[in-house]
Protein backbone atom coordinates (compact mmCIF):
# COMPACT_ATOMS: atom_id res chain seq x y z
CA UNK A 1 0.00 0.00 0.00
CA UNK A 2 2.91 2.33 0.70
CA UNK A 3 4.13 1.84 -2.87
CA UNK A 4 1.00 3.50 -4.22
CA UNK A 5 1.94 6.55 -2.23
CA UNK A 6 5.63 6.48 -3.11
CA UNK A 7 5.57 9.89 -4.84
CA UNK A 8 4.90 11.35 -1.41
CA UNK A 9 6.46 9.12 1.23
CA UNK A 10 9.70 8.63 -0.67
CA UNK A 11 10.15 12.33 -1.26
CA UNK A 12 13.31 13.70 0.32
CA UNK A 13 12.55 16.53 2.72
CA UNK A 14 15.00 18.84 4.45
CA UNK A 15 15.80 18.03 8.10
CA UNK A 16 13.04 15.41 8.38
CA UNK A 17 12.90 11.63 8.13
CA UNK A 18 9.93 9.60 6.90
CA UNK A 19 8.66 7.36 9.72
CA UNK A 20 5.66 5.54 8.21
CA UNK A 21 2.07 6.03 7.11
CA UNK A 22 -0.46 7.10 9.73
CA UNK A 23 -0.31 9.61 12.57
CA UNK A 24 2.94 10.11 14.49
CA UNK A 25 3.29 8.61 17.99
CA UNK A 26 5.78 8.83 20.85
CA UNK A 27 7.25 5.83 22.70
CA UNK A 28 4.01 5.40 24.66
CA UNK A 29 1.85 5.56 21.52
CA UNK A 30 0.53 9.03 22.33
CA UNK A 31 -0.39 11.67 19.75
CA UNK A 32 0.98 15.20 19.53
CA UNK A 33 -0.48 18.67 19.75
CA UNK A 34 -0.40 20.50 16.43
CA UNK A 35 -1.51 23.45 14.37
CA UNK A 36 -2.31 22.97 10.71
CA UNK A 37 -2.52 24.69 7.34
CA UNK A 38 -4.83 23.46 4.59
CA UNK A 39 -3.15 24.92 1.52
CA UNK A 40 0.21 23.13 1.45
CA UNK A 41 0.72 21.38 -1.89
CA UNK A 42 3.73 19.08 -1.27
CA UNK A 43 5.55 17.22 1.48
CA UNK A 44 8.57 19.49 1.04
CA UNK A 45 6.43 22.61 1.40
CA UNK A 46 4.97 21.14 4.58
CA UNK A 47 8.47 20.49 5.95
CA UNK A 48 9.51 24.05 5.10
CA UNK A 49 6.36 25.55 6.60
CA UNK A 50 6.69 23.68 9.88
CA UNK A 51 10.43 24.30 10.19
CA UNK A 52 10.09 28.00 9.46
CA UNK A 53 7.19 28.53 11.83
CA UNK A 54 8.93 26.53 14.58
CA UNK A 55 11.83 28.97 14.32
CA UNK A 56 14.01 27.09 16.79
CA UNK A 57 11.22 26.08 19.19
CA UNK A 58 12.72 23.03 20.93
CA UNK A 59 9.27 21.47 21.38
CA UNK A 60 8.78 21.00 17.62
CA UNK A 61 9.13 17.30 16.74
CA UNK A 62 7.96 16.85 13.13
CA UNK A 63 4.92 16.94 10.87
CA UNK A 64 2.12 14.92 9.32
CA UNK A 65 1.10 15.45 5.71
CA UNK A 66 -2.23 14.57 4.13
CA UNK A 67 -1.11 12.43 1.19
CA UNK A 68 -4.67 11.65 0.17
CA UNK A 69 -5.77 15.20 -0.58
CA UNK A 70 -2.32 16.80 -0.91
CA UNK A 71 -3.23 19.81 1.15
CA UNK A 72 -3.30 19.44 4.95
CA UNK A 73 -0.04 19.97 6.82
CA UNK A 74 0.15 19.42 10.59
CA UNK A 75 3.11 20.83 12.55
CA UNK A 76 3.61 18.66 15.65
CA UNK A 77 4.63 19.78 19.13
CA UNK A 78 5.12 18.19 22.52
CA UNK A 79 2.20 18.25 24.94
CA UNK A 80 1.45 21.77 26.22
CA UNK A 81 4.06 23.36 23.97
CA UNK A 82 2.15 24.84 21.05
CA UNK A 83 3.32 28.40 20.36
CA UNK A 84 1.30 31.05 22.19
CA UNK A 85 0.57 32.92 18.97
CA UNK A 86 -0.08 30.67 15.99
CA UNK A 87 1.00 31.68 12.48
CA UNK A 88 -1.54 33.98 10.85
CA UNK A 89 -1.92 31.59 7.91
CA UNK A 90 -2.70 28.52 10.02
CA UNK A 91 -6.23 27.14 9.81
CA UNK A 92 -6.62 25.73 13.29
CA UNK A 93 -5.03 23.68 16.05
CA UNK A 94 -5.47 20.56 18.17
CA UNK A 95 -4.25 20.71 21.74
CA UNK A 96 -5.43 17.53 23.43
CA UNK A 97 -2.42 15.34 22.65
CA UNK A 98 -0.26 13.94 25.45
CA UNK A 99 2.97 12.98 23.65
CA UNK A 100 6.00 14.01 25.69
CA UNK A 101 9.00 12.84 23.68
CA UNK A 102 10.46 12.29 20.24
CA UNK A 103 8.49 10.63 17.43
CA UNK A 104 9.12 6.88 17.61
CA UNK A 105 6.54 5.37 15.24
CA UNK A 106 3.21 5.94 13.49
CA UNK A 107 -0.08 4.17 14.10
CA UNK A 108 -0.24 2.80 10.52
CA UNK A 109 -4.00 2.85 10.83
CA UNK A 110 -4.61 5.35 8.07
CA UNK A 111 -3.06 5.91 4.67
CA UNK A 112 -4.33 9.45 4.68
CA UNK A 113 -1.32 10.83 6.55
CA UNK A 114 2.42 10.32 6.31
CA UNK A 115 4.50 10.89 9.44
CA UNK A 116 7.85 12.70 9.31
CA UNK A 117 10.15 13.24 12.33
CA UNK A 118 12.36 16.27 12.69
CA UNK A 119 16.02 15.29 12.45
CA UNK A 120 18.90 17.24 13.93
CA UNK A 121 22.26 16.38 12.38
CA UNK A 122 21.00 12.93 11.43
CA UNK A 123 19.63 12.12 14.88
CA UNK A 124 15.98 12.19 15.88
CA UNK A 125 15.42 15.25 17.99
CA UNK A 126 14.79 14.39 21.61
CA UNK A 127 11.96 16.56 22.86
CA UNK A 128 12.47 18.32 26.17
CA UNK A 129 9.77 17.79 28.74
CA UNK A 130 7.28 20.53 29.43
CA UNK A 131 6.91 21.27 33.10
CA UNK A 132 3.97 23.58 32.70
CA UNK A 133 1.28 20.92 32.61
CA UNK A 134 -1.32 19.35 30.39
CA UNK A 135 -2.96 21.33 27.61
CA UNK A 136 -6.24 19.48 27.79
CA UNK A 137 -9.66 19.50 29.34
CA UNK A 138 -8.63 16.55 31.52
CA UNK A 139 -11.97 14.83 31.11
CA UNK A 140 -13.36 11.80 29.31
CA UNK A 141 -12.55 11.48 25.62
CA UNK A 142 -16.11 12.17 24.54
CA UNK A 143 -16.33 15.31 26.63
CA UNK A 144 -12.91 16.40 25.39
CA UNK A 145 -14.38 16.59 21.90
CA UNK A 146 -17.25 18.71 23.22
CA UNK A 147 -14.76 20.92 25.01
CA UNK A 148 -12.76 21.30 21.80
CA UNK A 149 -15.88 22.51 20.01
CA UNK A 150 -16.62 24.94 22.82
CA UNK A 151 -13.11 26.33 22.58
CA UNK A 152 -13.60 26.96 18.88
CA UNK A 153 -16.76 28.97 19.60
CA UNK A 154 -14.76 31.19 21.94
CA UNK A 155 -11.77 31.53 19.63
CA UNK A 156 -12.04 35.35 19.46
CA UNK A 157 -11.13 35.31 23.15
CA UNK A 158 -8.91 32.31 23.78
CA UNK A 159 -6.85 33.04 20.69
CA UNK A 160 -6.32 36.61 21.85
CA UNK A 161 -3.00 35.53 23.26
CA UNK A 162 -0.42 38.12 22.37
CA UNK A 163 0.63 37.61 25.96
CA UNK A 164 4.29 37.29 26.89
CA UNK A 165 5.21 34.53 29.35
CA UNK A 166 1.84 32.75 29.26
CA UNK A 167 0.16 29.95 27.36
CA UNK A 168 -3.51 29.04 27.15
CA UNK A 169 -4.28 25.89 29.17
CA UNK A 170 -8.00 25.47 28.47
CA UNK A 171 -11.49 26.61 29.31
CA UNK A 172 -12.67 26.55 32.91
CA UNK A 173 -10.88 27.12 36.21
CA UNK A 174 -7.14 26.44 36.44
CA UNK A 175 -6.17 23.35 38.45
CA UNK A 176 -2.98 21.87 39.87
CA UNK A 177 -1.84 18.27 39.27
CA UNK A 178 -4.30 17.05 41.93
CA UNK A 179 -7.25 18.92 40.40
CA UNK A 180 -7.29 21.64 43.04
CA UNK A 181 -8.06 25.28 42.31
CA UNK A 182 -6.00 28.29 43.33
CA UNK A 183 -6.38 31.23 45.68
CA UNK A 184 -6.74 34.55 43.91
CA UNK A 185 -7.62 38.20 44.02
CA UNK A 186 -9.70 39.70 41.25
CA UNK A 187 -10.52 42.90 39.40
CA UNK A 188 -13.79 43.47 37.54
CA UNK A 189 -12.74 46.20 35.11
CA UNK A 190 -10.17 44.44 32.88
CA UNK A 191 -11.36 44.50 29.27
CA UNK A 192 -8.92 42.17 27.46
CA UNK A 193 -6.82 39.05 28.08
CA UNK A 194 -3.48 40.90 27.51
CA UNK A 195 -4.59 43.56 30.02
CA UNK A 196 -5.35 40.83 32.54
CA UNK A 197 -1.94 39.24 31.95
CA UNK A 198 -0.20 42.58 32.39
CA UNK A 199 -2.17 43.46 35.52
CA UNK A 200 -1.44 40.14 37.21
CA UNK A 201 2.25 40.20 36.24
CA UNK A 202 2.77 43.73 37.51
CA UNK A 203 0.93 43.17 40.80
CA UNK A 204 2.74 39.87 41.37
CA UNK A 205 6.16 41.47 41.10
CA UNK A 206 8.66 38.79 42.11
CA UNK A 207 6.23 36.74 44.17
CA UNK A 208 7.21 33.15 43.33
CA UNK A 209 3.77 31.86 44.33
CA UNK A 210 2.10 33.56 41.35
CA UNK A 211 1.16 30.88 38.78
CA UNK A 212 -1.14 32.48 36.20
CA UNK A 213 -4.58 33.96 35.68
CA UNK A 214 -8.18 33.26 34.71
CA UNK A 215 -10.15 35.61 32.50
CA UNK A 216 -13.92 35.89 32.22
CA UNK A 217 -14.47 35.44 28.49
CA UNK A 218 -18.24 35.62 28.84
CA UNK A 219 -18.41 39.11 30.33
CA UNK A 220 -14.96 40.34 29.21
CA UNK A 221 -14.27 42.04 32.51
CA UNK A 222 -13.29 39.82 35.45
CA UNK A 223 -9.58 39.04 35.87
CA UNK A 224 -8.34 36.62 38.55
CA UNK A 225 -4.65 36.56 39.53
CA UNK A 226 -3.83 33.08 40.83
CA UNK A 227 -1.48 32.10 43.65
CA UNK A 228 -0.22 28.78 44.94
CA UNK A 229 0.13 27.41 48.46
CA UNK A 230 -2.15 29.90 50.23
CA UNK A 231 0.25 32.71 49.35
CA UNK A 232 -1.99 35.48 48.03
CA UNK A 233 -0.15 38.68 48.98
CA UNK A 234 -1.11 40.00 52.43
CA UNK A 235 -1.02 43.54 51.08
CA UNK A 236 -3.36 43.53 48.08
CA UNK A 237 -3.50 46.14 45.29
CA UNK A 238 -5.79 49.05 46.13
CA UNK A 239 -7.90 48.65 42.99
CA UNK A 240 -8.96 45.02 43.48
CA UNK A 241 -12.60 44.04 43.99
CA UNK A 242 -12.12 41.01 46.21
CA UNK A 243 -10.17 37.84 46.93
CA UNK A 244 -10.63 34.11 47.55
CA UNK A 245 -8.31 32.26 49.95
CA UNK A 246 -9.88 28.84 50.49
CA UNK A 247 -8.43 26.77 47.63
CA UNK A 248 -5.60 24.29 48.09
CA UNK A 249 -3.74 24.47 44.78
CA UNK A 250 0.00 23.83 45.03
CA UNK A 251 2.67 24.38 42.41
CA UNK A 252 2.30 25.18 38.74
CA UNK A 253 -0.95 24.98 36.78
CA UNK A 254 -1.39 21.50 35.30
CA UNK A 255 -4.79 21.65 33.58
CA UNK A 256 -8.22 23.30 33.58
CA UNK A 257 -11.48 21.72 34.68
CA UNK A 258 -13.32 22.36 31.40
CA UNK A 259 -16.54 22.56 33.41
CA UNK A 260 -17.36 26.14 32.51
CA UNK A 261 -16.98 28.20 29.36
CA UNK A 262 -17.12 31.37 31.42
CA UNK A 263 -13.41 31.40 32.28
CA UNK A 264 -10.28 30.77 30.28
CA UNK A 265 -7.14 29.58 32.07
CA UNK A 266 -3.62 30.87 31.34
CA UNK A 267 -0.47 29.53 33.00
CA UNK A 268 2.75 31.39 33.62
CA UNK A 269 5.40 29.65 31.52
CA UNK A 270 7.89 28.01 33.82
CA UNK A 271 9.10 24.91 32.00
CA UNK A 272 11.34 24.01 29.10
CA UNK A 273 8.94 24.96 26.31
CA UNK A 274 10.56 27.77 24.38
CA UNK A 275 7.45 29.63 23.27
CA UNK A 276 7.78 31.52 19.99
CA UNK A 277 5.79 34.59 19.02
CA UNK A 278 5.05 35.29 15.35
Amino acid sequence: MQDSYSPYVNETVDAHSFVDLGTCRDDRYRVYDYFYAESIATVQECANYCSNTASGNSAYVGFEYDIRDNAMCRCLYLNSCLPISLPVDSDGSYSFGSAAGEIMESDGASVRYACYAFVSEGIFLLGSSCLVGFFSCNVMLMFSFVCFLLQDSYSPYINDVDVDLYFHVGLGDCLDDRNRGYDYFYVQSISTIPDCASYCSITAGRNSAYVGFEYDIRENALCRCLYSDDRVPTSLPADIDGSYRYAQGLGEIATSDGASVRFSCYALVSGNCRIVEY
